[in-house]
């Protein structure tokens, strides 16, 4: 749907650092610096809030995201806030004061119960697993969003994680291909069990096939959505 959407407009104007495949349907393309050259905040796929130091020079005629949508309400006549910060604090608290200065990047090992922190408790319902997706520390962001070989290439990234007692309930053998299913949507994938991934939870590296765990949060009513897995 998303694909199709994109495909119908006149006009898809495309501020990225990496060729992804929206990249390939934009009808004008502006180059954004690498996240090493950024200086500022940054909200991560992981809804941490960054504090950014630039560590190198932008790349050619490549500018910051801020830089180009400036440039583009300048020439539509569009004004935008002067304090973006105060903006975003008004519709989400999380960016609301110091708080960012707590945020850091999360290791796998513990992610999964750090990332529960602030959402809704698990309900042990019967009603299939709280999905939680996100990032993990071996596959490359780029590489993976351009669905390379070589995102990851010792595979680390590939499974779900299950708590153990979730897999023996489920008859999950560890490395089992399972399928991920979620509102007629469905992932098939390898399992894994992880002390790390909390009872009646189930971890997803959100760079899997492309961010392919999107599909399966889209589905969901939730920002967490219940999945159901068994084995293929």
């Amino acid at each position: 749907a998303t694909r199709r959407a994109l495909e119908s407009l006149e006009l898809l104007v495309v501020i990225d650092e990496v060729e992804t495949e929206t990249v390939e349907l934009a009808t004008h393309l502006l180059p954004d610096v690498s996240v090493f050259s950024k200086d500022g905040h940054l909200a991560n796929a992981d809804r941490q809030v960054l504090r950014l130091r630039p560590a190198a020079e932008p790349q050619r005629n490549a500018r910051t995201a801020e830089t180009w949508l400036r440039a583009l309400a300048e020439r539509l006549d569009v004004p935008l806030p002067d304090d973006a910060w105060t903006a975003l604090a008004e519709s989400d608290a999380r960016y609301d004061g110091p708080a960012y200065l707590t945020a850091s990047r999360q290791p796998v090992n513990g992610a999964a119960t750090q990332h529960l922190l602030a959402v809704e408790p698990i309900a042990l319902d019967g009603s299939g697993l709280t999905l939680i997706a996100a990032r993990d520390l071996y596959t490359d962001r780029l590489s993976a969003a351009r669905g390379a070989e070589d995102a990851d290439l010792l595979g680390r990234a590939s499974a779900i994680q299950l708590n153990p007692a979730d897999a023996v309930r489920l008859g999950i053998e560890g490395g089992a291909e399972v399928s991920v299913s979620s509102g007629g949507v469905a992932l098939q994938i390898a399992a894994d069990r992880s002390q790390d991934v909390p009872d009646g939870a189930a971890w997803l590296p959100i760079l899997h096939a492309q961010g392919a765990a999107q599909r399966l949060s889209a589905a969901g009513a939730a920002s967490r959505p219940k999945v159901t897995i068994t084995p293929v």
